[in-house]
């Protein structure tokens, strides 16, 4: 899970300098409807284009949700590690290339 984070954290710099919007959503899974999150982020992908989305705490189950609230052109890497929580990055296509996932084991002990 750091290690998303610390991709993240690269990507908000990165944002800064270059120009694309970018969320980061702690969707709170144990007393979240997925329904309504994915209707919150139609609604914010209408006011604004966002081109990166971090969400915390999502269950396994949600991911295809996610990803097809966010847009035709989204793509999405789900963590392997946190138990019933789990980190979820989805991101714009036409923007960004998933290149490799790689989660780090050793920091998650």
């Amino acid at each position: 899970m750091r290690s998303i984070l610390l991709l993240l954290l690269s990507l908000f710099t990165y944002s800064a300098t270059f120009g694309f919007e970018s969320i980061a959503w702690n969707l709170e899974s144990g007393g979240a409807d997925v329904d309504s999150i994915c209707k919150q982020i139609d609604s914010l992908q209408k006011l604004e284009s966002i081109e990166i989305w971090g969400f915390s705490e999502v269950k396994k189950d949600w991911k295809s949700k996610l990803i097809e609230a966010c847009g035709d052109n989204y793509q999405g890497v789900l963590g392997e590690t946190g138990r019933g929580d789990r980190l979820l990055i989805v991101f714009n296509k036409s923007y960004f290339e998933l290149i490799r996932s790689v989660e780090l084991d050793q920091v998650n002990t």
